[in-house]
């Protein structure tokens, strides 16, 4: 009778209990539903075999349906009934009755009964088909198939052989100047009409993440990367790991007439899911020094503090803190990345100052893990680089964020400078040698904010409140602490003459 009942109680939560105001019939059909299948692998056959038979049934209720937790509490349904199925008869789901997840698939021949694996791919085109035009149940439809691929290592590989990680690689890069489809020509429309209310990207970013961590990049000796014919050679040449796909690679190594890459550009400027983010930038990078590279090139190029800038600078200030700067193998580019941040931290009328600082504070207390520098080397190095542009973080208009700068010279300069200061009469080379890194880095530090106070408003002739200024003079004072007029010392001679007003451009 359960059997029997499933398909009566699932057409009538497609044509009636979900299309009433409010669906209030939904989800106690839903809950009943629910706890057929629990109890009866029967019923879990009977809810698949339904939608199996009427995959359009399916997608009004998990793609098209109104109400965000109809779509919801379907997907839930579809995987509860493939978990259930898959612990009851493996065989017929597609994998081996082991319990180590070895599985293996069974055999392709078309006299044989198709498994429940790859009548859910059949299911899922469906939604495909569908996808550009429903943006509102992105969340929904792609945690559907992020929970499929989940479910274990064959449904991982029967998602893989079929072209949705192409798809899901084209709808973060998809831009209206490429020569598009008219799918995903009408996907860039739809976004483009919702300026104020975009898409989400959690899942599509949790399931490419999912996808490409076990898929390898190979380049030929021009290092152009080599890649399968089609999804379902992904064992190319008998490769023991999966390849990308022509295609795929396609995407992933596109780059714009300014050499930055159009994937992770686009990926970072869609600013969610930061954490599914900076884990495909970060795999992106492991498997490839190529596409390294292309990280680099995007974000130098998108990282500026001009104002007026089309993109926001803390989507990439955050990437390049937290992703490029620790794990990259290329210590020059590292530098050079970081130098580049500090020029823009000198930017007058910075409108992102507080994401800049936090790049900052990020970089000085990180670690770089692939990059071979010694720690005590990164870290002396980033303190000689404080001047390059705390000055511009100090006279920015937030005065919330020139405070956090000022407290935060005063615990990683100022309070380092009394500590070596006490221990360097004790004959210790390394505290001597800290002793004049430090005290050398304040003098600089002056002077760079002296030289910032001339060239923004002294030279300028720019009106301006005391408040403004305040971090500045008083970091200067601070800084002026540790002269020694007399000694021949060109830097505390060069502190005073700016001190004194006596200016002769910078030093």
């Amino acid at each position: 009778m359960e059997y029997t009942a499933i398909p009566m109680l699932l057409s009538h939560l497609d044509q009636v209990g979900s299309r009433a105001k409010d669906c209030p019939d939904a989800h106690v059909l839903s809950r009943l539903i629910s706890e057929m299948c629990k109890s009866c692998l029967k019923c879990s056959l009977a809810l698949f075999q339904y939608f199996d038979a009427y995959p359009l049934a399916f997608r009004m209720l998990v793609q098209k349906n109104c109400d965000a937790s109809v779509r919801q509490v379907t997907a839930e349904l579809m995987i509860e009934a493939l978990r259930h199925i898959k612990a009851g008869v493996p065989v017929q789901y597609g994998v081996s009755p082991s319990h180590d997840d070895s599985f293996v698939e069974t055999g392709d021949d078309e006299d044989q009964i198709p498994t429940i694996t790859k009548m859910v791919r059949n299911i899922l085109r469906w939604l495909w088909d569908a996808f550009h035009c429903n943006l509102r149940s992105w969340l929904e439809v792609f945690n559907l198939m992020l929970s499929f691929v989940r479910l274990g290592h064959s449904e991982k590989e029967a998602f893989l052989e079929e072209h949705y990680l192409r798809d899901l690689l084209q709808i973060v890069a998809a831009d209206q100047d490429h020569d598009l489809n008219s799918q995903f020509s009408r996907m860039v429309g739809n976004i483009n009409r919702r300026v104020n209310r975009p898409p989400t990207y959690d899942s599509i970013l949790d399931l490419l993440n999912e996808l490409i961590g076990d898929l390898e990049i190979h380049y030929n000796d021009n290092h152009m990367p080599i890649g399968c014919p089609t999804p379902d050679q992904r064992h190319f040449h008998g490769a023991a790991k999966p390849w990308f796909t022509r295609a795929e690679l396609g995407i992933l190594h596109r780059i714009w007439e300014t050499k930055s890459n159009n994937f992770m550009e686009k990926l970072i400027a869609i600013n969610q899911n930061e954490e599914a983010t900076h884990s495909i930038l970060e795999k992106l990078m492991r498997k490839s020094t190529v596409l390294e590279l292309h990280l680099y090139n995007t974000l130098k190029q998108y990282i500026s503090a001009v104002p007026g800038a089309s993109n926001l600078n803390a989507p990439y200030l955050r990437v390049a803190s937290e992703v490029f700067c620790p794990f990259s193998t290329q210590a020059d580019l590292i530098e050079d990345l970081i130098q580049h941040v500090n020029s823009e931290c000198m930017t007058h009328l910075n409108p992102e100052a507080a994401a800049f600082f936090e790049f900052q504070r990020s970089v000085y207390e990180g670690t770089r893990l692939n990059s071979g520098d010694p720690p005590a080397a990164v870290r002396i190095s980033m303190l000689k680089k404080i001047p390059d542009w705390a000055p511009g973080l100090l006279g920015c208009h937030d005065l919330t964020v020139s405070a956090e700068v000022e407290h935060f010279l005063q615990e990683r300069l100022f309070k380092l400078i009394s500590t070596s200061s006490a221990l360097a009469g004790e004959n210790d080379f390394q505290s001597n040698y800290l002793f004049e890194i430090v005290a050398e880095t304040a003098k600089r530090l002056g002077i760079a904010c002296l030289v910032y106070l001339h060239e923004n408003y002294v030279a300028r002739r720019v009106d301006v409140a005391s408040r403004a200024v305040a971090p500045l003079e008083r970091v200067i004072r601070d800084c002026s602490k540790f002269c020694n007029p007399g000694n021949g010392d060109t830097l505390t001679d060069r502190l005073i003459q700016l001190s004194q007003g006596k200016f002769h451009g910078p030093s």
